[in-house]
């Protein structure tokens, strides 16, 4: 859900349609640019650290270029709050 809610502040991502976003995910992944990792038993997705380079590398992406960064800002985001220490326990 946190990453629903970050795409939903992007004003291309929040019109997007869900199949949109899937597709892209999709693509990137696909691309190896992302990884789907298991994380204390749950699937996520961490963008490798060159990614946003790629991105911006790619000619076909051109039109797309920022809507894919936000993407893969978003997943680092949710990548980092699901590997960030526990901090209610100490």
């Amino acid at each position: 859900m946190h990453l629903e809610n970050d795409l939903g502040s992007s004003p291309y991502w929040s019109r997007a349609p869900l199949s949109r976003r899937v597709a892209v995910l999709l693509f990137l992944v696909d691309r190896g640019v992302v990884d789907r990792v298991t994380l204390k038993g749950k699937r996520v997705f961490a963008p490798r650290q060159d990614a946003e380079a790629w991105v911006a590398a790619q000619p076909s992406l051109s039109p797309y270029v920022e809507p894919a960064l936000e993407l893969i800002a978003s997943l680092r985001r949710e990548f980092s709050r699901r590997t960030a220490p526990n901090r209610s326990q100490g």
